[in-house]
């Protein structure tokens, strides 16, 4: 049975060192520094005291949270195993549940994410609330395309059902 929770360190650095291709794809067109990828944004998570959750069964499968980028503003982030057709429903149904709530309670107004296109992620961003903002071209290191993904607050009535406010993510390393 899948089990959302709070991720740390070590759940996060898992998920990022045994990224499904598509994941590792992008978060390499977007990365510094290719070589400590896993390390680097596993810190850059929990240093931002944002939202970060993990979906697990035996192991860890979705990252997924939101990290502040001004007030009222977060960037949203998800990233698999090739596992992640397991937790992919239950992800997604606390996203339209809690997640929502918790994003309108905690004062965002904006949620952004920039993936690069592809057809099933677009269809399960639109299953999440979010809009397809813009085409950011040439936006990877390479020149590769991304989309710009946007949830606006006033776009979702809030829903309290089975609201529960998630541990925050903190430098739990």
């Amino acid at each position: 049975m899948v089990r959302i929770h709070a991720a740390d360190y070590r759940t996060l650095h898992y998920v990022l060192s045994n990224l499904c291709d598509a994941d590792r794809r992008e978060l390499l067109a977007t990365c510094w520094n290719a070589e400590h990828l896993a390390e680097e944004l596993a810190t850059r998570i929990m240093d931002r005291n944002g939202m970060a959750l993990v979906a697990s069964e035996a192991r860890p499968i979705i990252a997924f949270g939101l990290v502040p980028m001004c007030p009222g503003v977060a960037v949203a982030f998800a990233f698999s195993t090739p596992e992640y057709p397991r937790a992919i429903i239950p992800v997604t149904r606390w996203i339209r549940t809690i997640g929502t709530t918790f994003a309108i309670r905690a004062g965002y107004h904006r949620i952004e994410a920039r993936a690069m296109q592809r057809p099933y992620f677009d269809r399960w961003m639109r299953l999440v609330g979010a809009k397809a903002e813009a085409k950011l071209e040439c936006f990877g290191k390479h020149g590769e395309d991304f989309i710009l993904y946007r949830w606006l607050a006033r776009e979702h009535a809030q829903q309290p059902r089975a609201a529960q406010r998630p541990v925050a993510a903190g430098n739990g390393r």
